[in-house]
């Protein structure tokens, strides 16, 4: 009763957020609707099992723009729009980024596309060179969406963060350098999930493969290297961690997907006489693989 009695203000909130004499109003005008979407989404999970007045059969409804019963649903294009043009302005763009992320959780409501296009407008700020201040609300916000829909994310941001990653170290003090390490940063966030992290281990098991097969005949440009494998590994490690933390049960498969093939990597090699320049070599790679290594391990049934 209530959503359908405040919602049709949503005209009137998108009056004074289009009006240009009423810019300073915008930001609350998106928090207002914020808070009434935040409404509408799963509550999170009770802290305790046996906290007073907790309702664990509680579910929100579905609201699904198919049916018609949503009472968002004859405003469905607006939110997106005020909501997208204020991810744009550094001034609007915290609630407009909480905004959007609440359209995703609201069960239904949003079609695949139209979530593609929220992921898309999160996206643009997380890539904004100048966007350092909301890169955090932003990349916490594909996180919540890739529980949610995780292929949306897979084929929308993933190629994105991939991309920044180089077959070889960059200069220290390029942007190149600081980028690609930005970019395993939300990596490890986004590919908790099964699916995510399957692919996210195929692509840093290229990169490693393809450093760790290099010859640097520069020592400073070797080190370099291997400290850009020590990243990819400490990635792969972190995110191992946190799918244990969370109960994952698909590591074990990983003794076959992926130890084999660190060994190949970092392993063997050390069996056979190696050249200076090679970044295999490298004892503090051996170390963090071991690690990677042993929490797939610990994961495994006695069989």
């Amino acid at each position: 009763y209530t959503l359908h009695t405040l919602f049709p203000y949503t005209t009137l909130f998108r009056s004074l957020y289009k009006n240009p004499d009423e810019v300073s109003l915008r930001a609350p005008v998106l928090i207002a609707l914020t808070a009434l979407l935040a409404s509408l989404s799963p509550p999170p999970p009770p802290v305790s099992t046996v906290a007073p007045f907790a309702n664990p059969t509680f579910t929100p409804p579905s609201l699904s723009h198919l049916d018609g019963d949503s009472p968002l649903e004859p405003f469905r294009d607006d939110l997106l729009s005020v909501f997208t043009s204020g991810s744009r302005s550094s001034t609007s763009r915290p609630p407009a980024l909480e905004g959007l992320v609440n359209l995703v959780k609201i069960k239904g409501f949003l079609s695949p596309q139209e979530v593609g296009y929220v992921v898309s407008a999160i996206n643009d700020v997380l890539t904004e060179p100048e966007g350092e201040e909301q890169y955090d609300t932003a990349l916490e916000g594909l996180v919540v969406i890739s529980k949610l829909h995780p292929r949306i994310i897979e084929e929308s941001t993933l190629p994105i963060l991939f991309s920044a990653l180089p077959s070889e170290a960059p200069a220290p003090d390029s942007p190149e350098n600081a980028a690609y390490r930005r970019a395993l940063s939300a990596l490890a966030a986004l590919c908790v999930h099964p699916d995510l992290f399957e692919i996210l281990t195929l692509r840093l098991l290229a990169r490693l493969e393809g450093i760790c097969g290099m010859y640097f005949a520069e020592k400073d440009v070797q080190d370099r290297n291997a400290l850009y494998a020590h990243h990819l590994l400490s990635t792969m490690r972190a995110v191992l961690k946190a799918k244990g933390d969370a109960g994952h049960t698909d590591l074990p498969k990983y003794i076959e997907k992926l130890v084999p093939r660190i060994f190949a990597i970092f392993i063997l090699p050390t069996l056979q006489a190696m050249d200076e320049g090679e970044v295999a070599k490298d004892r503090r790679l051996l170390v963090g693989a071991g690690k990677v290594i042993t929490l797939v391990v610990q994961k495994l049934d006695v069989e």
